[in-house]
């Protein structure tokens, strides 16, 4: 995070956001096996409740908010290929084995946790958003929270 602007920082956070949120959705409606309906179930939870459409949206909100200007489309596409390459998503998403799904989904939420602890002690050294430097951190901590609790969730599930 040390070579990205501010802006750029919430412009990850938000395409890690997508790709999760993508990738819960695309396991839910794939997934097959014997644990099928449990999983289907978690996966559900993690996509809507969790890692959901209103948690982007307060994110991109307040990015554009602290920052005065839109939230680029075409950025957060460019870090979510690149996200989607790194993790390799095709392969893995589609391959319909549950315990692959969740293995990356696992590694994606870890990895998205090391990213938000690096936010946080930036934003913390730095008040960089004067005033609302406060509410940034809380924002971010809570994402950090509602995430850690997708990690023990999935953990619970791969056992």
């Amino acid at each position: 995070m040390a070579n990205l602007s501010n802006y750029d920082a919430f412009i990850v956070l938000i395409s890690y956001l997508r790709v999760l949120n993508m990738g819960y959705h695309h396991a839910h409606v794939n997934v097959s096996g014997p644990n099928y309906y449990g999983d289907h179930l978690l996966l559900q939870r993690l996509y809507e409740d969790e890692s959901g459409i209103a948690e982007i949206d307060g994110i991109m909100e307040k990015t554009k908010a602290n920052f005065a200007e839109p939230v680029s489309f075409g950025r957060v596409l460019m870090h979510v290929q690149n996200l989607y390459d790194k993790y390799e998503l095709e392969q893995t998403l589609d391959s319909a084995d549950p315990d692959s799904m969740f293995t990356i989904l696992l590694k994606i939420e870890k990895d998205l946790q090391a990213y938000l602890t690096t936010m946080i002690n930036s934003i913390g050294e730095n008040a960089v958003f004067g005033a609302d430097t406060e509410g940034i951190l809380n924002l971010i901590q809570d994402t950090a929270d509602k995430h850690q609790t997708n990690i023990y969730l999935i953990q619970q599930r791969l056992g």
